[in-house]
């Protein structure tokens, strides 16, 4: 059979001197409806990877943000698969256009896969550009063995819902004219590929510049989370920070290319429903930043953001005159850490690493989803305190953590929502090439609180009702907080989730009146229940003593009669939107612990229909609802 072969790429040339050097690594593909590659005469012994067309629900995968359809396609190996949506299929959200990664998920050990809790991710070319993919080939499906491979093509298209240029002069900041949504004469291929025992996506992008005159361009990467998961990177930590500087060349560490910058991921770590998920993109770029705006991070290659913001930035990279430029990134699926995307960018680039691993207990019993997070304090007197994150783990069932980091010395911390640390002062490590070294935390026990609700009616029985229940008083173990360029991200998870001071827990309760137990930091507090303005307010001063389980009995009352009104809200998002990741249980637990009689859906460019949430947890009776939702082009208002 004659073999077809794939151009191969140009160097990428950055102004700045710095030179990226990737190559391609595609396979021959055969000229034969048939993408089954094996000559041989016999199938390859060992595992393989699978690229081929998606037929059926046993080829998608399931989840709040699962989007994959018949007529995708998908990469898997025993560790994971990825969905990659079919070009011509358009989905609203940062990926207009189809051929990008839409849903991907870990392999249990039973052969089941986690939930998906990503939305996608997309390639910025000039920042305001992104490529539309019009083409798709199976280059290689994997029957022989080999990397399974996907390649897509086409030109470049603008972004919609993300417009860089508004958000910067929205800020009062300038943005480079050459990059407002500006035409490219651009071809744009990317060839995902997966190894038969990777646990990461090989995307090689080639950017062929079709003019007969040097082309400089920024590159950048859209990343929308959206599910139930937080954002973390190398130095800043969890959060969305507006914005983000470079790593200083003094934090970079060995790899097999000499010196690396470890700030060169971008990570999502689940929680509650997303727990056991994590993803991050890993690249080759030095001295890059970010910003973040609407929900998606967008990393900023080989470019300090704030330059762009002040003006000063030219474009860092140069396609030559109808020459290519290559590009060369790795999507990870972890297991839910952040630190095992760290684990697999060091074992993907060659880093010199030791490991440090423990375990939580709390006097003595193994505690489960513990925050472990590792740092250094660069300035302890700002407030919050600057610190440089360099990675994160929560703990098993069995209280243990595990992550690689490269040498040196470290401050490392563990902390619970609900109890007291082991030390106020973190540990301090001292991390060696190819040494192992245990941390152990025990927290001290914490108090225990659970609290029933009741309606009372002057002429009939009480009855138990949903509400919402606060906390007030001064948490006596708060979680760190990080400096990033002025504003707060957070070292154990997203700063944007804490509460406001002075309340250290919220919580909804259902419909039965009765809420969950809570492990609470001993000490004083106010318990305050409430369901919305047109009941009364009840509280009760509390002490909480540590192994003790103390109850509250509180009534609640209606104190204001609003006959033919409805109390409804007609602005709600929910995980559906980019920028949100309440989930729709949730989204009614909160309104039905408010008192809320209805509400619509306004997901951005989502239909959303709440009826199957209410109906399967039994509050119809309760709570009514219409289907909508909100028509989002950015630059011109929220209809």
């Amino acid at each position: 059979m004659e073999k077809r072969k794939k151009k191969k790429p140009a160097t990428a040339i950055l102004r700045h001197g710095l030179t990226v050097l990737v190559t391609l690594a595609l396979l021959a593909g055969c000229d034969s409806d048939s993408n089954n590659n094996n000559s041989g005469g016999g199938e390859p012994e060992g595992p393989k990877a699978s690229a081929r067309e998606a037929r059926g629900d046993d080829d998608l995968l399931q989840g709040p943000l699962a989007r994959s359809r018949e007529g995708d396609y998908l990469l898997e190996n025993d560790f994971l698969r990825v969905i990659i949506q079919k070009p011509g299929r358009n989905w609203f959200g940062i990926g207009t256009y189809g051929g990008n990664i839409i849903d991907a998920s870990r392999r249990n050990d039973d052969g089941s896969f986690n939930p998906d809790h990503l939305e996608e991710f997309i390639t910025g070319i000039n920042i305001e550009n992104t490529p539309n993919y019009t083409e798709l080939s199976i280059e290689n499906d994997g029957d022989n063995g080999e990397p399974a491979v996907i390649c897509v093509s086409g030109p470049d298209d603008l972004i919609e819902i993300v417009n860089a240029s508004s958000a910067f002069r929205s800020l009062g900041a300038s943005f480079p004219e050459s990059a407002d949504d500006r035409d490219l004469p651009v071809q744009i291929q990317t060839c995902y590929s997966l190894a038969p025992e990777d646990e990461w996506i090989v995307l090689d992008t080639t950017i062929t510049n079709e003019s007969a005159d040097p082309l400089p361009i920024f590159l950048v990467e859209y990343l929308n989370g959206s599910g139930e998961v937080e954002a973390f990177q190398p130095n800043a930590g969890f959060g969305e920070p507006q914005l983000t500087s470079a790593c200083p060349e003094e934090t970079y560490v060995a790899c097999s290319e000499g010196q690396c910058d470890q700030c060169n991921y971008l990570a999502y770590t689940g929680n509650g429903g997303g727990a056991g998920v994590s993803y991050g993109l890993i690249h080759e770029i030095p001295a890059s930043s970010s910003f973040s705006t609407d929900g998606v991070n967008v990393l900023v290659l080989g470019q300090s953001v704030i330059d762009v913001v002040l003006g000063g930035a030219e474009p860092n990279f140069e396609i030559p005159a109808e020459g290519e430029l290559s590009l060369r990134r790795y999507f990870a699926v972890g297991d839910g850490n952040a630190s095992k995307v760290a684990d697999l960018r060091n074992q993907i680039q060659g880093y010199e690493t030791g490991e440090l691993g423990g375990t939580v207990t709390s006097t003595g019993t193994p505690l489960q989803n513990a925050d472990v997070s590792v740092f250094r304090t660069i300035n302890g007197n700002s407030n919050p305190p600057t610190r440089f994150v360099v990675s994160h783990s929560r703990t098993d069932a069995d209280g243990n953590y595990t992550m690689t980091l490269p040498p040196g010395e470290y401050e490392v911390q563990a902390h619970k929502e609900g109890f007291l640390y082991a030390n106020d002062e973190p540990a301090l490590i001292s991390v060696g090439t190819d040494q192992a070294l245990q941390q152990d935390f025990d927290l001290p026990a914490p108090g225990l609180l659970q609290v029933s609700v009741t309606e009372v009616f002057p002429d009939a029985a009480d009855q138990p009702v949903p509400a919402k229940l606060q906390l007030v008083g001064f948490d006596p173990a708060p979680p760190l907080l990080n400096n990033v360029l002025g504003a707060a991200t957070g070292v154990f998870g997203d700063s944007a989730d804490r509460l406001p001071f002075g309340i250290p827990l919220v919580e909804f309760i259902d419909r039965s009146g009765i809420s969950d137990v809570y492990m609470v930091e001993p000490g004083d507090y106010q318990v305050v229940v409430s369901r919305g303005p047109r009941y009364s307010v009840f509280r009760q001063d509390i002490t909480i003593v540590s192994g003790q389980t103390t109850e509250i009995q509180a009534e609640i009352a209606r104190v204001i009669d609003t006959p033919n009104l409805v109390s409804a809200d007609f602005h709600v998002h929910s995980i559906d939107s980019i920028d949100a990741e309440v989930t729709r249980a949730e989204r009614v637990a909160t309104y039905l612990a408010e008192g809320l009689d209805f509400f619509t859906p306004s997901d951005h460019g989502m239909r959303t229909d709440f009826t199957d949430t209410i109906l399967d947890m039994d509050v119809a009776d309760l709570i009514g609802t219409a289907p909508s939702a909100e028509i989002s082009p950015f630059d011109y208002g929220h209809f």
